[in-house]
């Protein structure tokens, strides 16, 4: 995707596909500002990168909804309950990208992510 209204399109899609009709792309973009916010002070102020990926995800109506912030940047929409994932996921660390990426093709056939963009751009989407 090269441009943000169709990556905004695509989140929207996955999100409705996956049964989550409250929590919109703008409930993403708003989620996602706030943890990238307070990832980024924690790496400035412990001397790290902010350049360096990092996973998120967020559970809502038994729906996952990963962020990987990476170039490209990748949200990744998952049908599961809550324990599930952090079940799944607990072993990992938030900077261990292709662990995530790796569990989301393999217990849950995600080869691509739902929607991608440029980091940049993605930086632009979260203001």
């Amino acid at each position: 995707m090269d441009d943000l209204s169709s990556f905004e399109r695509s989140v929207s899609a996955a999100l409705l596909q996956a049964g989550c009709d409250t929590f919109t792309a703008s409930d993403l973009q708003r989620h996602t500002r706030e943890v990238r916010d307070d990832i980024y002070a924690d790496e400035l102020a412990h001397g790290g990168d902010i350049a360096s990926p990092f996973v998120n995800f967020i559970i809502t109506h038994d729906v996952a909804i990963f962020t990987i912030f990476d170039d490209p940047f990748l949200v990744y929409v998952i049908p599961c309950t809550e324990r599930e994932m952090i079940s799944d996921t607990d072993a990992f660390a938030m900077f261990e990208v292709p662990e995530h990426i790796e569990l989301l093709a393999n217990k849950y056939g995600r080869s691509a992510p739902d929607a991608t963009i440029s980091r940049s751009l993605a930086e632009t989407w979260l203001g």
